[in-house]
């Protein structure tokens, strides 16, 4: 599902694992959200998805 977006969100194949690590680098020029939130960093899209769409993530900067 995540790999057929519309092009703001890319996804590699996950291999028999349970997460994924989409790539959301193309989401900040897409505009703002529904909500009038600009998406300018990993940080800015998992609170937007949380309170917006109420699905917890994880941030790839809390990875390292």
């Amino acid at each position: 599902m995540l790999r057929e977006g519309q092009g703001h969100l890319t996804c590699p194949q996950a291999e028999g694992a349970f997460y994924f690590f989409p790539n959301i680098a193309g989401w900040h020029r897409k505009g703002p959200t529904q909500a009038g939130r600009t998406i300018a960093t990993d940080t800015d899209f998992v609170t937007a998805l949380l309170e917006e769409k109420h699905v917890a993530t994880v941030q790839g900067a809390a990875y390292g």
